[in-house]
């Protein structure tokens, strides 16, 4: 494989309070928020909060989305007063997944008090027929079970900013919580996106992203919204929690149609979402001096996230039963790889979704505490295998150090069991490691994989592989858009009270994946 030169860019100084062009705000605060997981496989709950930080009510769309193509598997409208905080909770739901809340603050549709099952309805076509050539192999599938919502990723999306009013039937009034911590009238937004007696609603009427009544006339003015997630389990005594990860200056301001409802749009909408053409196209990284433009919206939000390099801990000391999971999630790929023609494949990705699953192949390096050389498989080892284990063929090679990531959301499981506690979307590499305990690395740029074929060549047009760049003005980012961290769970099993009987003593803790981005010149 020819390798090509990489050149480390380092960032001169970037402040991330001053900057206009889209860019991950380290401070914590932003225009939208990623939260690279929820489960509620294996007895986990998670639990979701938002908080709107400033002094203007606003309109939020959440989104969650499934873990294997990001697909839609429900959303709504959040309508937040200043200062207010929202919270919701993901449980199991028979085969699948629900959502249940007891705040207060106003949804579009409302969530009833049992909580709101997730769907399955746009991914129905995920299923494969027999091919009536081969008789020997049966090649159907069905994956469209709703086992698929019990885990995925989340988005929460600033869609607006409420114009302030003392007029008892404003939006606002109607947004904001009383002294006992009750909206005006939540039946009021509802009312604003539905039909009445014939008679649309105000916001039902407009057209879409222009749903502007109640909403701040000038130019936009959003950010200040942050979150967390934390994922219990109740039955294993387990818990951890993250930060979401803010993106902020999402909207362009100076562009025209950015007023204070550029992004509101009807509840079960898709959008808005990181493909809108209101969304600003420049953005800023540390890898990269100044601001930069790209080609779309989307490749912005991706360019936020391109990583060549990824780093952190593991944990398998068999005396305290540890485990450690890597969570990665891709927020931008559905975007890439859903398209009809696999010309359309969009960089940094190269493989079409195929109703599976979508793989491309990374690098992984593990070290020992001790510095020990990355340990390389022999030939004839058993390669690592996906849950549930894939069709043939498509396991690394086993002399390599090759890793495939298949979905959106995929959970590196670095024991012979899961950290977190997972059924789906997992793939085990515990025979690629160093020793118990150490750091490993997973490289996203074509120098990390050992595949020959990687790339196209001149004399062999069959292969397709386009180079894993994300393009700005001044140079392209290497890798692939990943964002997630490490779950680490310890069991003592040597506690007892004071009656001498045993007691539930585990342990997890998370910890923010560490990243390197590194520039094509």
């Amino acid at each position: 494989m020819k390798k090509s030169i990489l050149s480390l860019a380092v960032a001169a100084g970037v402040s991330t309070t001053a900057m206009a062009q889209m860019h991950i705000n380290h401070q914590g605060t932003g225009e939208a928020l990623i939260y690279p997981l929820y489960t509620a496989q294996q007895g986990n709950d998670t639990y979701i909060t938002v908080v709107n930080t400033t002094e203007t009510a606003k309109a939020v769309k959440v989104r969650i989305l499934e873990a294997q193509n990001s697909q839609e598997v429900l959303d709504f409208n959040l309508y937040m007063s200043p200062e207010d905080h929202f919270s919701f909770a993901i449980t199991a739901s028979g085969e699948g997944a629900k959502l249940v809340t007891a705040d207060k603050s106003c949804t579009v549709p409302a969530i009833p008090a049992g909580g709101v099952d997730f769907v399955n309805n746009l991914f129905q076509d995920d299923k494969g027929a027999d091919d009536a050539k081969t008789t020997t192999v049966d090649e159907s599938f069905d994956n469209t079970g709703l086992s698929r919502t019990a885990i995925g990723h989340i988005e929460v999306i600033e869609m607006g900013q409420i114009a302030y009013s003392t007029d008892p039937k404003s939006v606002y009034q109607a947004t904001l919580h009383d002294s006992d911590g009750v909206p005006g009238d939540c039946s009021a937004h509802t009312a604003l996106w539905s039909d009445d007696k014939g008679t649309k609603g105000a916001w039902l009427a407009a057209a879409p992203g222009e749903a502007d009544a109640g909403f701040v006339a000038g130019p936009w003015d959003g950010g200040g919204l942050y979150g967390y997630g934390q994922v219990v389990n109740v039955m294993k005594g387990t818990a951890f929690g993250y930060d979401a990860v803010a993106i902020d200056g999402l909207v362009d301001p100076d562009n025209a149609l950015a007023d204070g409802a550029a992004l509101h749009y009807f509840p079960g909408d898709i959008d808005p979402n990181f493909q809108n053409g209101r969304l600003d196209s420049t953005f800023m990284v540390e890898a990269l001096d100044g601001p930069q433009e790209a080609a779309a919206p989307i490749l912005a939000v991706g360019a936020l996230f391109q990583t060549t390099m990824l780093e952190n801990d593991y944990v398998l000391d068999e005396t305290i039963n540890a485990l450690t999971d890597w969570v990665i999630t891709q927020p931008t790929k559905a975007a890439h790889v859903n398209e009809d023609d696999v010309a359309d494949v969009i960089p940094p990705y190269n493989m079409m979704w195929d109703k599976r699953k979508v793989c491309e192949p990374v690098g992984m390096t593990s070290w020992d505490r001790e510095e020990a050389n990355p340990f390389i498989p022999p030939a004839g080892s058993v390669p690592p295998v996906f849950s549930p284990r894939p069709p043939a063929g498509e396991t690394p090679d086993p002399e390599s150090q090759d890793v495939p990531l298949c979905y959106e959301t995929t959970i590196v499981q670095f024991g012979t069991d899961s950290a977190i506690g997972v059924d789906t979307v997992a793939i085990g590499v515990n025979d690629l490691l160093e020793g118990a305990d150490g750091w490993a690395r997973i490289g996203f740029g074509e120098d990390s994989i050992d595949t020959d074929d990687f790339y196209a060549s001149d004399t062999d047009p069959d292969t397709n592989w386009q180079p894993r760049r994300i393009s700005g003005t001044d140079a392209d980012l290497v890798g692939l858009p990943v964002t997630g961290f490490a779950v680490i769970k310890y069991e003592n099993g040597t506690l007892t009270d004071e009656n001498g009987d045993g007691v539930l003593a585990n342990y997890a803790v998370s910890t923010e994946h560490k990243a390197m981005t590194m520039t094509s010149n």
